[in-house]
């Protein structure tokens, strides 16, 4: 059974991420990934991630954003990849920070 904590403006879902339904999917990427952080993500990007990642224009550092629209598979209309930093160092409160960076950035592109 699917968990949720929702408030009006982020909600944060352990749902399978293709099913989510949103306008903004927000989904944070570690320093030094070469793939997209999903599995799925990129098909339903059509490419526009692996092409990001491999003209060094995708996230990594922390708070960077890459933003594209899903073209088919996913229930999501956008998706941002947003820089977590080192893997290493990830805790709740890089996780804080990033949830209040998406929450700003999604306000932002409305």
């Amino acid at each position: 059974m699917p968990v949720s904590v929702s408030t009006s403006a982020v909600r944060l879902s352990v749902e399978p991420l293709p099913s989510v339904e949103t306008d903004l999917l927000v989904i944070p990427m570690f320093e030094g990934e070469t793939r997209a952080p999903a599995d799925g993500l990129d098909g339903a990007a059509a490419g526009e991630i692996s092409r990001a990642l491999s003209s060094g224009e995708a996230p990594g550092r922390p708070y960077d954003l890459f933003l594209t629209p899903v073209v088919r598979d996913w229930k999501a209309r956008r998706i941002a990849i947003l820089g977590a930093g080192p893997r290493q160092t990830f805790d709740l409160e890089r996780l804080r920070r990033l949830a209040t960076a998406a929450a700003l950035a999604a306000r932002q592109r409305r």
